[in-house]
């Protein structure tokens, strides 16, 4: 199902790039979702802040059952959700029918997944990836017959990474790569490939160094840009014409 979808990354930084509201970049993700399998989705933003018990949680996107997110906030079923912890210790996607299964083992995981299924959510996938100054992004999405290829999750998670870096931009007024950061040649060079979706060996035989050189290189536009994940370095230079 999924691998039959048109999926075009370039084209899709671009267009999440051109949004200028939530409600419109949450109509287009969810568009490009579809082909997938997903019919719902849920991005939240986390950020611990100095001073505060408890990261401050914030809600980005949310195509769900009316009552669905309202029934997991009162069942405080995200401290005991076992997708978003696998997630979490992984950074790996977390299918839902695998921690179902764990979660037999427990009878406040358990809670999750049954009021999830009170909603018709039976089937899902469930990311958790860094996000830009400090924050964890969370990416819930599912539908009744959700693809399980490998290719296609990635694909999912790819997408869901950069919806939510231009959410927290739009939210906050943030672009990773604005004013007038200094990088060099090399590193815009650098920079240019991992938004091609090269990898580190890749970018090293195309500009012929090391590559452990090319880890320097992204250590530095890391450290510069404030971003971790690659997906978002990819982001940021579509959108600033470095890509």
């Amino acid at each position: 199902m999924g691998k039959q979808a048109s999926f075009n990354s370039f084209e899709a930084l671009r267009a999440f790039d051109r949004t200028c509201s939530l409600s419109a970049l949450t109509s287009d993700l969810a568009t490009r979702l579809r082909p997938f399998g997903v019919e719902n989705l849920v991005l939240a933003a986390a950020r611990r802040s100095e001073g505060t018990p408890a990261p401050q949680t914030k809600l980005l996107m949310n195509i769900s059952p009316d009552g669905w997110l309202e029934e997991y906030v009162s069942h405080d079923c995200k401290k005991f959700d076992p997708t978003i912890a696998r997630a979490a210790s992984t950074l790996k996607p977390q299918k839902w029918k695998t921690s179902a299964r764990i979660a037999t083992r427990s009878a406040r995981s358990s809670v999750v997944f049954d009021v999830a299924r009170q909603f018709g959510l039976n089937e899902g996938i469930t990311f958790v990836f860094p996000g830009a100054e400090g924050d964890t992004v969370l990416a819930s999405v599912s539908g009744r017959e959700l693809t399980a290829d490998p290719y296609d999750v990635a694909q999912i998670s790819l997408l869901s990474q950069c919806a939510a870096h231009r959410a927290l931009e739009l939210t906050r007024g943030f672009d990773a790569l604005s004013g007038h950061l200094s990088l060099t040649r090399r590193e815009k060079e650098v920079l240019k490939w991992v938004a091609e979706g090269k990898t580190d060996w890749e970018i090293a035989r195309i500009l012929d160094i090391s590559i452990h050189t090319v880890d320097k290189y992204m250590r530095q536009l890391r450290e510069k840009t404030r971003i971790v994940s690659r997906a978002q370095l990819a982001a940021a230079a579509v959108r600033n014409g470095i890509a």
